[in-house]
């Protein structure tokens, strides 16, 4: 976290937001609760919470992969639309580490934190 965002100040929008999520819960498993309200509601918060700037509108992500996120080149993927995505072609038992960044009409977001994954 950054160093304006405290431990406290953390813990304290996190406990505002499962408690509304408790007392919303029966209007959030309602079909017409869309994803984009969701991430307004509670993610981009949590986000912000944890002092990271969620891209706002993101009409894009790119996504990128490689073998060694030290010494490995990155490997372009298409770019998605939605939040999920998946990339195959690589091989079974194989870690593999993944980032992505959000585009959207302002410019391109920071690339994430690279996250591994073993291959199915």
């Amino acid at each position: 976290m950054p160093n304006d965002t405290t431990f406290e100040s953390f813990e304290k929008e996190l406990n505002r937001l499962v408690e509304s999520f408790g007392k919303r819960l029966a209007e959030l498993k309602q079909p017409g609760y869309a994803e984009a309200q969701l991430r307004d509601d509670f993610l981009n918060p949590f986000f912000r919470a944890l002092g990271w700037d969620p891209m706002p509108n993101a009409a894009s992500f790119e996504v990128q992969t490689t073998p060694d996120p030290v010494t490995g080149t990155w490997t372009n993927h298409p770019s998605v639309t939605k939040s999920k995505t998946s990339v195959s072609s690589f091989t079974s038992g194989a870690k593999v580490y993944s980032r992505v960044r959000a585009v959207n009409p302002a410019g391109t977001g920071a690339w994430s934190s690279e996250v591994a994954k073993i291959a199915p």
